[in-house]
This record gives C-alpha cells, sequence and structure tokens, in this order.
C-alpha cells in the first residue's frame, strides 16, 4: 500500500488557502540579528499593509530595525513606535526573550503590533453593535467631542429637543444612563473592549 508523501496528505486535512485578514493586533519574533524567525497571522497581515505603503519588499520595516538598533536592550520593555501603514497606523513594543532551555541559549526579539484605534473607529464599532441608525451615529460623533445639545442641534439643523430625544435613544441602545456614560463606553471600544467591559 503507497501512502501519500504529505503529512497533510495522510492526515487528509483540507488547508484553506490563506487571504489578506485585517488585523488589529500581532506577534513576531526576530533574532539579534534583526531576522524574522516567526509571526502570527496577525503580525503577517500588518507588515503587509505597513510594506505596501513604503514599497518596501523587506519582511521587517526598516523604521522598526533602526529603532531597534538604537535601543539599548536592557530597556527594550520601554520600547514604542508608531509605524504607519497604507490603511492603518500600530502601536509596536518589543520585549527581550531569554530562554529558560539549554537547547537555545541565544536570546530573542518579541515585537507586538497593536492597530491604534481612532474615535471615528469606536463610534462605528458602537453604531454598529448597538443598532443605531445614522442620525444617531451623527448625534453620538457630536457627543463624543463635547458638543452641548444647543450646538449640535445647530449642526444638524434639528431642535435641542429633539438631540435631547436621541441623546436619550442613545443612551437607552447603548445601556447607559449619562452623557459621561457614553463617553466611557466610547473610550472602552477605543481600547478594544467589548459591551461587556471584555
Amino acid at each position: 500500500m503507497d501512502l501519500p508523501s504529505s503529512p497533510k496528505a495522510r492526515l487528509n486535512l483540507h488547508v484553506p488557502e490563506a487571504r489578506p485578514i485585517a488585523a488589529e493586533d500581532g506577534v513576531l519574533m526576530m533574532d539579534m540579528s534583526f531576522r524574522l524567525i516567526a509571526s502570527d497571522r496577525g503580525a503577517g497581515a500588518i507588515l503587509t499593509d505597513i510594506n505596501r505603503r513604503n514599497g518596501s519588499a523587506e519582511s521587517l520595516p526598516l523604521e522598526l530595525i533602526e529603532a531597534l538598533r538604537g535601543t539599548d536592550l536592557q530597556h527594550l520593555s520601554r520600547f514604542r513606535i508608531r509605524l504607519h501603514g497604507e490603511r492603518q497606523v500600530y502601536g509596536c513594543r518589543a520585549f527581550l526573550l531569554e530562554s529558560r532551555l539549554r537547547t537555545f541559549t541565544n536570546p530573542m526579539i518579541s515585537v507586538y503590533f497593536q492597530k491604534v484605534s481612532s474615535p471615528g473607529d469606536a463610534i462605528r464599532k458602537v453604531s454598529i453593535e448597538c443598532g443605531l441608525t445614522p442620525r444617531e451615529e451623527e448625534i453620538l460623533a457630536g457627543v463624543s467631542v463635547g458638543l452641548t445639545s444647543k450646538e449640535l442641534a445647530e449642526r444638524l439643523k434639528i431642535s435641542p429637543n429633539t438631540v435631547k430625544a436621541f441623546v436619550r435613544l442613545i443612551m437607552i441602545k447603548m445601556g447607559v444612563t449619562t452623557r459621561s456614560g457614553i463617553v466611557g463606553k466610547l473610550l472602552a471600544y477605543g481600547n478594544g473592549e467589548n459591551s461587556d467591559g471584555r
């Protein structure tokens, strides 16, 4: 009986083709020469976005490598940099990993990427999750920047009482009781939490 040569074929696994994904965050590891060792799919998508903007074929952005070269490894946990992709901006942190096993003696660098959320991102997330109408989303955007009911009414060409009615509907849909509760929930969404605060 002939066995298929590929381990995937022997196990009869279906491996879907890798598709580009939009990533909120990602992790990669590199050696001390700044060569990429491993990355998760999120980091792969983020690097693709960053490299598209820079027009570079390099796996790791030159800006990241130069910043790491200029950092004292003893203080690597303080490392922070922002990298701009074609579609997003990413915050980047780095950590020095030292092996606990005798088989791996060389230290490695781990890099964590996280998409920097804008207030507009949080408003869109809340709007979708809470089922806000386009007009309620407009009101939410105004509340998020501290506009009063009167100021919102003037901008949207509606009465202040109509604005107040919309704000009450937004509070009900978001499960909060005050304007500051609305802003607090937007901040939570901006920090990557969902409606349950997780």
